[in-house]
């Protein structure tokens, strides 16, 4: 896949599920200052490009070894996800609206 095509999936992510959460809040309470979330935002992002372009270009064998590192990090302890009712509900919206016309 091209990498510009995963370099946009990789900051569509970074904005629809890092920004929008509660760090928002936290910048405007004072507890997590603009740098500190710029600095959060670019790291996640490299991540997310980095996991997306195992998964989406590499080799199969190199996607399952990129998949076992990162097993090893597998958070036991979380809630299994959901799908957000947030983006169901823009999706919702959005569908309705462009039937409106």
């Amino acid at each position: 896949m091209d990498p510009r095509v995963i370099q946009h999936m990789a900051l569509l992510m970074s904005a629809n599920c890092i920004r929008k959460t509660v760090l928002d809040d936290f910048v405007s309470e004072g507890k997590l200052s603009k740098a500190d979330l710029q600095a959060l935002l670019e790291e996640s992002t490299d991540k997310l490009y980095t996991f997306l372009t195992y998964l989406l270009s590499k080799s199969e064998e190199d996607k399952q070894m990129f998949l076992e590192v990162m097993n090893k990090a597998y958070p036991s302890g979380w809630k299994a996800p959901a799908i957000s009712p947030v983006f169901e509900e823009a999706v919702s919206q959005y569908k309705a609206q462009r039937q409106r016309g």
